[in-house]
């Protein structure tokens, strides 16, 4: 990249040195700054890049874009270094990204949903690299940071880019699909996700409709067609649609079979009237769900078959997203801590009852965070679901515990088998003590009640089998 060609895409002012200098690439974080790459100073919650231009120049930044040159003052920037100003930093790491994406122009597929996004594009991406080569999101690189970020690790040999996009606020969505100009989009489903920012459930829908209302006319979105609000918004936008679900008249329809062996997907297609039938690796409702859709998004790119078998077969899961470890020959613990949300933790006891249905079920469950006003109904009915699964402990955390075991024992769990801990230490404590032959450790909750680590504190204390995961 030469630096006159982003500046031009940016609309930028260059203050300060040459334009015609080559950016080997491009970064937002001092720390990782290496010879020859373009620092963009970022204002967030926490730090303020423009604090660390002179570091990042120190370790090899050739050339920084700002957007308060107020602060260049305070930093001994050499006569050497380029500078260029903007209005905004983040909109210009946007912009320059947008312009990279067009100058490589690979296929994009881009991916939100309040559930099943991350894993649906880990599973789509195992297909399509078994097809051409695919870039993907790594990590957690949704947001108007990390997607940019994430469409500028593309390189010139990718034929395909998977791009996962969250919100947490209006219009995010919106400004993510003008950066990655998806080819093809998909909604994964609408759920009570970060509501606290939306208002309500009607906020939260629109918000993840902005992915149609900003994609370019001719290019098609998947979208759930069990959803019924959702498509008639959906179609209100006047552009390609392919609906899926498990209802008869999606234009692909699925069918789920978790227990034949192998577990299978079945998918109808109503455009073509072909029958497609795969299988998978893991019998987790949500995970088969999942891959449906990866499976439909690729047939409508117009992936053979052949290919669509083979990603299946190479994806393995996504690491504390109902990750399953075998703790000894009888034991088990579901590590889902990654986040929750109401459909997720819904979804998620359900799996747990359909998989384990015949063990003692152990859960150890957190706050759901993000839920603004709804936040005491939505873990009011958290006892409701704990209730259904029947299980033999029950361990609570977080500001919204209280709420959960009152209405848990309002739904006929006895009081004797639930208990609120107090901290993540004493969430292992009591769980140590128990027996767990037989016995199915489920754990999940909001990425901040930091769940993860309970998880971790009992993989490393009880684990003593080398079992593949699902091997039940």
């Amino acid at each position: 990249m030469i630096l006159s060609d982003i500046i031009a895409a940016i609309k930028g002012n260059l203050i300060q040195g040459k334009d015609d200098i080559s950016i080997r690439s491009i970064s937002t974080d001092s720390r990782k700054i290496s010879q020859g790459e373009l620092f963009i100073a970022i204002r967030g919650e926490r730090f303020d890049g423009h604090d660390f231009i002179e570091g990042a120049i120190t370790k090899g930044a050739i050339a920084v874009i700002v957007d308060n040159i107020h602060k260049l003052s305070a930093q001994r920037i050499p006569s050497n270094i380029s500078v260029v100003s903007v209005k905004n930093s983040i909109r210009a790491l946007g912009d320059i990204a947008n312009w990279y994406r067009r100058l490589l122009n690979p296929f994009v597929i881009a991916i939100t949903g309040s559930t099943g996004k991350t894993t649906t594009k880990e599973i789509l991406a195992r297909i399509l690299e078994t097809y051409a080569p695919t870039h993907f999101t790594k990590e957690n690189y949704n947001n108007l940071i990390g997607l940019p970020l994430s469409v500028l690790e593309t390189n010139k040999d990718h034929r395909f880019s998977v791009l996962e996009m969250g919100m947490n606020s209006p219009e995010e969505i919106q400004r993510l699909t003008e950066i990655a100009e998806p080819d093809l989009g998909i909604i994964t489903n609408v759920g009570p996700a970060h509501i606290e920012a939306f208002g309500s459930m009607e906020g939260v829908l629109s918000a993840k409709l902005e992915l149609i209302k900003a994609i370019r006319p001719y290019c098609p979105t998947i979208i759930d067609g069990d959803n019924q609000e959702l498509v008639k918004k959906a179609k209100s936008y006047l552009k390609p649609l392919v609906r899926i679900g498990l209802l008869q008249d999606n234009d692909h329809v699925i069918t789920i079979h978790p227990n034949s062996n192998p577990p299978r997907v079945i998918l109808f297609s109503n455009i073509n009237k072909v029958t497609y039938e795969f299988t998978f690796n893991i019998p987790v409702f949500t995970y088969l769900r999942n891959a449906a859709t990866a499976c439909s998004a690729s047939i409508v790119i117009g992936i053979p078959e052949k290919y669509i078998q083979e990603g299946l077969n190479n994806f393995r899961g996504v690491k504390r997203r109902f990750e399953v470890i075998k703790l000894s020959t009888s034991s088990y613990l579901v590590d889902d801590s990654y986040n929750a949300n109401p459909l997720s933790l819904y979804q998620g006891l359900q799996n747990i009852k359909r998989l384990f249905g015949k063990f003692n079920i152990i859960l150890c469950l957190g706050d759901m965070l993000e839920l603004g006003n709804h936040s005491n109904g939505y873990h009011k009915q958290v006892g409701e679901w704990i209730s259904e699964i029947n299980p033999g402990y029950v361990v609570l955390l977080g500001d919204y515990s209280e709420i959960m075991m009152k209405s848990a024992l309002n739904f006929g769990v006895s009081k004797n088998i639930v208990t609120i801990a107090t901290d993540i230490d004493d969430a292992y404590n009591k769980i140590i003590g128990l027996d767990i032959s037989n016995s199915v450790i489920y754990i999940k909750g909001s990425n901040r009640t930091k769940l993860y680590q309970l998880a971790d504190k009992i993989k490393e204390s009880l684990t003593n089998f080398g079992g593949r995961p699902f091997d039940l």
